[in-house]
């Protein structure tokens, strides 16, 4: 917990994770900014969202100054999905779910990797899911929806 605290909060451990060493892997061109040295065999290539506060990472020589406040201005305008806070109970369609989740294991690695003919195989694949109990999940999850929209604001 100490760690991701402290990746979360101290810019020169976030920078380090992200960026390398200094001086190594990268120099700084001023306080906020870096340019990447050329690539080494230790080299640094982290996915920059994938850890810790985005906030406290140096801006690459490209990128505009007021990048984190963009970023700021476009989190704070951003608005909550329709259905944030709705979660589905399938306890009463467990057998259905089962069923249809057979289906898709019978057919979706073969759609997926364009292996077999769409105009053949999802026809098929929705007439065994309908069969399967498709729509009996379609009805349930409307049903909840439907009661938990009208128990919003």
């Amino acid at each position: 917990m100490e760690f991701l605290n402290l990746v979360n909060t101290d810019k020169y451990l976030r920078n380090l994770i992200d960026s390398g060493i200094e001086g190594t892997h990268y120099e700084k061109i001023d306080e906020n900014t870096i340019k990447d040295l050329p690539r080494q065999t230790d080299s640094y290539d982290m996915a920059t969202f994938s850890l810790g506060n985005t906030f406290l990472t140096y801006l690459k020589e490209n990128e505009p100054a007021d990048k984190w406040e963009q970023f700021e201005k476009f989190n704070a305008e951003a608005t909550n999905a329709p259905l944030l806070g709705f979660h589905f109970d399938d306890s009463n369609v467990k057998t259905e779910l089962a069923a249809v989740k057979n289906v898709k294991e019978e057919f979706m690695s073969a759609l997926y990797t364009g292996s077999v003919d769409p105009e053949e195989f999802v026809p098929e694949a929705v007439e065994k899911m309908n069969k399967a109990g498709l729509d009996v999940v379609i009805e349930e999850a409307q049903k909840q929806l439907d009661e938990w929209l009208a128990n919003q604001e």
